[in-house]
């Protein structure tokens, strides 16, 4: 009859504790992600709609994606190709960076950039291309003109 008793108990508390947890998200967006996350005074215009998410803003009208087979993604170029910067501008957002030519011949970087919402919508596309020097490092930038909210992202979308 004791085991019994504490048995009960045993299994109460672990209801208790479930319930408690329930209301708990199951995935909480802090940390991983090799992202960091850029922040802005930006605030919804016209040409946003609110969303799901608090804070998340999708533009009117989704930019046209080129189909994934289209974008160029040559991964030894890719490994020279880095994003220094991912920052506001007075009309949107820009990305830079540097790409460096270890190889013993001019090389081309086409690099194409995405801009993100901080839940992966892309709000804007655009690309670039840059001459490198054999043993050389060429910069990069890439500037879109759109509504960036806040915690936009540059993606490093591919490098032909």
């Amino acid at each position: 009859m004791r085991e019994t008793k504490y048995r009960a108990r045993a299994v109460a508390a672990l209801g208790i504790a479930l319930l408690t947890l329930a209301p708990l998200p199951a995935c909480s967006g802090a940390g991983g992600g090799s992202q960091d996350r850029q922040s802005t005074a930006a605030s919804p215009d016209k040409g946003a709609t609110a969303t799901a998410g608090a804070d998340e803003f999708v533009p009117a009208e989704q930019p046209t994606l080129p189909p994934p087979s289209s974008v160029a993604n040559d991964t030894e170029k890719r490994k020279q190709v880095t994003i220094t910067a991912c920052e506001a501008t007075k009309d949107g957002w820009r990305a830079a960076g540097t790409a460096l030519n270890p190889g013993g011949q001019d090389a081309k970087y086409r690099i194409a950039i995405h801009f993100t919402s901080h839940s992966a919508t892309v709000l804007a596309v655009g690309e670039t291309a840059v001459d490198v020097k054999p043993g050389q490092s060429g910069t990069w930038e890439v500037r879109q003109a759109f509504h960036a909210p806040q915690g936009t992202l540059c993606v490093l979308r591919g490098v032909g």
